[in-house]
């Protein structure tokens, strides 16, 4: 059994006198459920699940469950104050874990329920025998749970606990594979699936890719066969978002739109045909949900651009949605073979690759391969330069003060320019990059030049090592080096 999360251990085992209100949030398929089971299971809690029905149903549901956790009928519940106050009542012996897991589910049906949750905490008993509840609303409905803490929300300043869930990172997610030192596959399969275990073992039923002569017999009948599991995955995830769910067309066409090119708002308001104050909200609320990520340009102030956070969902926007007629017309495998392998490298591998260059360098670069590093990570532009945005810009306030104001950004020093290449033209991103540092001038002058890559070419690999001022990674580095 997988471990709790110790921030977990410790708020379930709190033996402080009362009930605690806690959130554990993740987007599906991370295992939150299969943990949290666990955990009632050992301390003898209750874990309900709530279903996308009605208040009334729901309420019915609970009072069957409360009834069996106790070995009995059903307990009466003539309202939802009722059934927080019977939530309340348990762990009365020690410290018991209550968990309400598809959470964003039950406060859809029923609005109130925060503000009675905050109610009857605000109204406990701290005596030393009062029950020791500790309530966990759990869930993938990011948005909705989130904002139950955020400013205005009904429980801000209650919850004892708040964890997030992640998605492992590329160097977790390729020990999965059968062949997890097979590093230009793994980049391949973590490109389509992410670091969500359930993506690698029901939704392609257990089925993974063990040579790179495989994946293409892997992708073209567990990924893109109209039968595939995959293809509902994305539409599920959406769906099980209330704050997605009320305008779900809308929000899939900002995400198609982010995943074949558009990154700033103005760019996917005109793919939409919409004005860039009604796009701002959708992004707004996707950000919130974990789908897209908002990159700030450490380079110029309010000119963030957009990238879709979730491998599975680029993908799906990028070659499933839109080439869903070729897919269900047959001949999955020319389809991929002639076509829809170019998509691939250019729309999902090439943005999979930026992506894990700026994960490299914010979780396991050392500070020294980036010029020094900076506060200031992310992508961004050189200042009148044409060139493509680049992949990864490090910074830092000319002062050393940290402080967001001391410097503007069209100030900060540069610590660190970089682009991602798939292929053999390295050497030309090399170039491109000398540009860009010559372009910004004094304050870049020291700039190191980051070249991510797959593999490099030798001769580029020779050049790197005569120069003091050119870091390469390529796989071997971002998945076990500095």
């Amino acid at each position: 059994m997988t471990p709790l999360p110790e921030p977990v251990r410790r708020f379930l085992d709190a033996p402080a006198p009362g009930p605690m209100l806690g959130l554990l949030t993740g987007r599906r398929r991370l295992g939150k459920t299969t943990l949290l089971a666990g955990a009632c299971q050992q301390r003898g809690g209750l874990l309900w699940e709530a279903a996308p029905l009605t208040s009334q149903p729901l309420l019915d549901d609970l009072a069957a469950a409360l009834g069996r956790h106790r070995g009995g009928a059903p307990v009466p519940l003539p309202d939802w104050r009722a059934a927080v106050a019977q939530l309340f009542a348990l762990g009365a012996e020690q410290p018991t874990p209550v968990v309400l897991d598809d959470a964003h589910h039950l406060i859809a049906a029923e609005p109130s329920l925060p503000a009675l949750l905050a109610e009857a905490l605000d109204a406990a008993d701290a005596a030393a025998d009062a029950p020791r509840p500790r309530v966990i609303l759990c869930g993938s409905g990011l948005s909705t749970l989130r904002a139950l803490t955020a400013r205005g929300g009904a429980l801000r300043g209650r919850a004892r606990l708040r964890y997030a869930a992640e998605p492992a990172d590329a160097r977790v997610a390729r020990t999965w594979l059968p062949a997890p030192d097979d590093l230009p596959l793994a980049a391949r399969v973590h490109a389509i699936l992410g670091g969500v275990r359930g993506h690698h073992t029901s939704l392609v039923a257990d089925d993974l890719p063990e040579t790179a002569e495989d994946f293409d017999r892997w992708v073209t009948t567990r990924v893109l066969h109209p039968s595939a599991a995959l293809h509902q995955e994305v539409e599920a995830l959406l769906a099980d978002d209330p704050a997605l769910a009320a305008n779900l067309a809308l929000h899939r066409s900002v995400l198609a739109a982010i995943a074949t090119g558009a990154e700033r708002t103005g760019a996917i308001a005109q793919r939409l045909a919409k004005p860039t104050a009604n796009v701002a909200p959708l992004l707004q609320r996707l950000v919130e949900a974990g789908l897209v990520d908002r990159e700030d340009d450490p380079l110029r102030a309010q000119r963030p651009s957009y990238v879709v956070a979730d491998p599975l969902v680029r993908f799906h926007f990028a070659v499933l949605a839109p080439h869903r007629a070729l897919l269900h017309a047959g001949a999955v495998a020319s389809a991929w073979r002639d076509h829809l392998s170019e998509v691939f490298d250019a729309r999902v591998r090439q943005p999979a690759l930026a992506a894990g260059l700026r994960a490299w360098a914010r979780r396991h670069a050392e500070a020294a391969t980036l010029g020094g590093g900076g506060p200031y990570l992310g992508r961004g532009r050189a200042p009148g330069a044409a060139d493509p945005p680049l992949d990864l810009v490090v910074a830092r306030d000319t002062a050393g003060t940290g402080d967001d104001e001391a410097t503007p950004p069209a100030e900060r020093e540069v610590a660190a320019l970089g682009r991602t290449i798939l292929g053999t033209a390295a050497h030309a991103h090399l170039r491109s990059l000398e540009q860009a540092r010559a372009d910004l001038g004094r304050r870049a002058q020291a700039a190191t030049l980051v070249v991510g890559c797959e593999d490099a070419e030798v001769d580029l690999r020779a050049e790197a090592d005569r120069r003091g001022d050119v870091a390469l990674v390529d796989l071997a580095r971002l998945h076990h080096g500095t």
